[in-house]
């Protein structure tokens, strides 16, 4: 950290350690999941004939696309945490 201090000026500073790597593993569980199961539902839309089942298909897609995509970015931020850690923790051997 007063490595990275050296670069500029430093308005506030703080030391916290979480493990996340829990977190990455149940969220990438549960877009697996989530992938399967779209791609289920979407198999179902495929032989679905009548207008009324396909509007329930592409509602709970709609659904399962919006989880899908939180929970990508929940896995982005725990991984970009991660290597934040990573780099301070480098600047710290140095």
């Amino acid at each position: 950290m007063a490595e990275i201090a050296k670069l500029g000026r430093v308005e506030s500073q703080g030391v916290k350690s979480e493990d996340v790597t829990s977190q990455i593993v149940d969220t990438d569980a549960r877009l697996k999941n989530l992938r399967q199961q779209e791609d289920l539902i979407r198999k179902i839309m495929e032989r679905s004939g009548s207008v009324k089942d396909i509007l329930a298909v592409s509602k709970e897609l709609s659904a399962i696309g919006e989880q899908i995509e939180q929970l990508d970015a929940d896995v982005k931020n725990l991984r970009q945490q991660v290597a934040f850690s990573d780099l301070c923790r480098w600047f710290r051997h140095y």
